[in-house]
This record gives structure tokens, C-alpha cells and sequence, in this order.
């Protein structure tokens, strides 16, 4: 079991400017965001890592109901329950004694899974959106997967040295819904 906390201070400046107006949008926000990690890593081949983060982001100021900036602070909590599978691996082994480039190669297939639950946010129309993490949508369930096929050529070296394995490609398949 892991825990760990982020955090972030950050003093945004932004002003919007038209011909008859100028806006002010700039404000300090304040994150924080203790986690729990669960890593179930028993089999080389079949990985499980489960985190529950909750993150609490303080802002100066915020939207009224006209969609106005206001001199007015918010907080914004929300939960985000993630699990990553990722396996099984399935792996092959090529012996060539007579090529030039390499002595052996491995190819590795491994597909992933990952589920995301984001809680409502309450207050998400008062937030200023200004950076990426001000868009976080919630009360939303993610899923992401995919197959990584790996790649290695373990090269030849000169006598007395030991031969290594090297990643030669690496191809990634993945969608999100």
C-alpha cells in the first residue's frame, strides 16, 4: 500500500480583451490531492494497480450565475477511483545465430485495461477554466485499452562483454470511451 500527496500553488494572470471591454480573469488557485495506491503485482505477466485519489482545488475566485467573474472563492472536491490492468504477456523468442544485426529476438504482446471513475463535481459551472486540469468533467466513468507489441533484437558484442537487449520498436493500439 502507497501514499502520496501533490500539490500545486499557481497565480494565473489572463485578461481578455475586445474593442469595448476588457476582463480580468486572472486568479491563485491552490490543489491538493492525497492518494492511495494498491499495486497487486504477484505474476510477472498480470499486473493490477488500483488508486483512490481525492483532490480539493482552492480558487479566489469564480463564475456567478451570469457567467461573470466575481471576487468570490470556490472549492472544488471531487473523488477519482482508477484500476490498470495490464496482461498477460504473451512473449516470443527468435534465435538467429546467422543474421548480422542480432542473435536473438523477442516479441511482446500486452494488452491493457484501464477504468476510471471521476464523482460529481458540485460546483463545476462556478469554475474559471484556464488551464487543463480547471476542464476535469465529473461524474464520469473512463475506459481506456489497448495492446503494446514490443520489440527486441539482443545485439552482439565483442568478445568478453555481455549482450544486451534493446527495444527496437515499440507499436501502441489504444482506444478511450
Amino acid at each position: 500500500l502507497y501514499f502520496s500527496v501533490g500539490s500545486e500553488y499557481a497565480r494565473l494572470l489572463r485578461e481578455d480583451r475586445t474593442d469595448t471591454t476588457e476582463t480580468d480573469k486572472g486568479l491563485t488557485r491552490l490543489d491538493l490531492t492525497p492518494q492511495v495506491r494498491f499495486p497487486f503485482r504477484r505474476w510477472q505477466w498480470f499486473t493490477v494497480n488500483s488508486t483512490l485519489a481525492w483532490r480539493d482545488t482552492f480558487y479566489t475566485r469564480s463564475l456567478d450565475q451570469g457567467l461573470s467573474v466575481v471576487d468570490e472563492s470556490t472549492n472544488r472536491r471531487f473523488f477519482t477511483a482508477q484500476t490498470q490492468v495490464a496482461g498477460p504477456t504473451f512473449v516470443r523468442l527468435w534465435d538467429t545465430p546467422g543474421n548480422g544485426y542480432a542473435e536473438r529476438f523477442k516479441h511482446s504482446i500486452e494488452p491493457n485495461l484501464t477504468v476510471t471513475r471521476t464523482s460529481s463535481i458540485d460546483n463545476a459551472s462556478r469554475i474559471i477554466q484556464l488551464e487543463s486540469s480547471d476542464f476535469i468533467v465529473g461524474g464520469v466513468t473512463q475506459y481506456a485499452y489497448g495492446v503494446t507489441n514490443r520489440f527486441y533484437a539482443k545485439r552482439r558484442v565483442p568478445a568478453g562483454q555481455a549482450s544486451q537487449a534493446r527495444e527496437i520498436a515499440n507499436v501502441e493500439l489504444t482506444q478511450t470511451y
